[in-house]
Parts: structure tokens; sequence; C-alpha cells
């Protein structure tokens, strides 16, 4: 059964939930909300992070590495999960991180008339800590699901 586990967190932007739903039910699988809204930027973070807007949530999911993720979307499945009309940032938070540990990031950026998603990986290697350069960007086609299987709303 594939559902959003928000662990008592909120996420005010309601196209965030639905990539992260649209996700959960790609991967078949539970995604772990690790983070939302913010008011705070914690240690490592960005004075201008998504989370600080409502625009942004950190998660995992069970059974899969953050690494196969990310490269599933990156290369398969960014037009079944993301919802088209908006352009979003997609990051693989690695274990070299400045940030509060591995994770990965989806934060909505704004609206384009098809949408894309910046694709990128910080902290995978060493030398990429604290830097966040576009690995890739994905435009968005297609049509996808929104579902609605949130727990804890």
């Amino acid at each position: 059964m594939s559902t959003v586990d928000l662990n008592g967190r909120t996420i005010t932007d309601s196209v965030v939930k639905d990539v992260l739903n649209n996700m959960a039910a790609y991967f078949g699988a539970t995604l772990h909300v690790t983070s939302g809204n913010r008011s705070t930027v914690p240690e490592g973070g960005s004075p201008t992070s998504l989370h600080l807007s409502g625009k942004a949530a950190d998660f995992k999911i069970d059974g899969l590495d953050f690494g196969n993720i990310y490269q599933n979307l990156r290369n398969l499945g960014a037009s079944q999960v993301f919802v088209k009309g908006h352009i979003y940032e997609f990051i693989w938070h690695g274990n070299h991180t400045t940030t509060t540990g591995a994770h990965l990031h989806i934060g909505r950026i704004g609206a384009n008339s098809n949408g894309y998603v910046k694709f990128i990986m910080e902290g995978v290697t060493p030398d990429g800590a604290g830097k966040y350069p576009l690995d890739l960007q994905v435009p968005l086609t297609g049509s996808n699901t929104v579902g609605n299987s949130y727990l804890g709303q």
C-alpha cells in the first residue's frame, strides 16, 4: 500500500503534497516526510529555503535507496510523478551533505506553462558537499494522477 506519512509535520503547499502522493504511488511504498514547513533555518540550511514558505518537504521512502529514487525519477519517472505546470527542485542530499544528514528534498519553485524539474545532487561525494550544481533539467510531459492517501492530515 502506498501512503504518505506526514509524521506530524505540516506542508502548506497542496502541489507538493500531490507530488509526494504521486511519488508514493509510483514506487508502491510508504513515503515518510522528515521535514516540512519551517520557521527557522537549521545548521547548513539555506536562508532562502522553500521550507520557509511552506513549499518544500524532505523525505525517505521505505525500502528504497536515495540514489535509486533520484536516478529513477531523473531518468524515467518525472512526468509520472510531478504535476505539470510547475517548476521544481529535486535534491539528493548525500552522505557528505552540509545539511542535517542524507535525505531527499522536493521544492516547488514556481509555475510555468508545462513545467520542469531541476535535478540536483549535493554532498553525494566528499567534494560535492555544500555545492548545488544542476545535474539535469527534465521537462514535464504527458499526464499523471493525483490521489489522497495522506496519514496524519
